[in-house]
């Protein structure tokens, strides 16, 4: 089993919204995963916003690691002391 990890997350738009971000959202976790389930567990709304029902991310959530797209991995993707996570939408064509 491997450490867990000290994350730094910076929600963007619409996934902030109603959120008090004052302080930065520091999360606890050894993957992307464990790190969004935890938001989850502060942020209960987030929930559908963030998952399918089939507990899978929504097709338009985008995550990055240090700057760094999680995919294809994504709720596996590991993380370690002092990463900063990104969770934002995806924008085709940008």
């Amino acid at each position: 089993m491997g450490e867990v990890s000290n994350v730094k997350v910076d929600l963007r738009p619409p996934f902030c919204d109603g959120i008090d971000l004052a302080n930065p959202l520091e999360v606890e976790g050894q993957n992307v995963g464990e790190c969004l389930a935890e938001i989850v567990r502060r942020y209960p709304d987030l929930e559908e916003k963030l998952f399918a029902k089939t507990g899978k991310l929504h097709d338009y959530v985008e995550v990055f690691v240090n700057a760094e797209s999680s995919y294809p991995e994504k709720l596996a993707y590991p993380v370690k002391d002092g990463d900063v996570l990104t969770v934002s939408i995806f924008l085709e064509g940008g």
